[in-house]
């Protein structure tokens, strides 16, 4: 874990804040998707 962040772990917080704008991303396009699909099967 050192190698990567460093001693100072200064890069953690926009990792997460990264980490978390891509799940919230993801999980909008799965219900987008779901939806659509849904729509479609009707």
């Amino acid at each position: 874990m050192k190698e990567v962040f460093g001693d100072d772990w200064e890069g953690v917080g926009p990792m997460l804040t990264y980490a978390i704008i891509v799940t919230i991303i993801a999980v909008i396009v799965t219900i987008l998707i779901a939806r659509a699909a849904a729509k479609y099967k009707e």
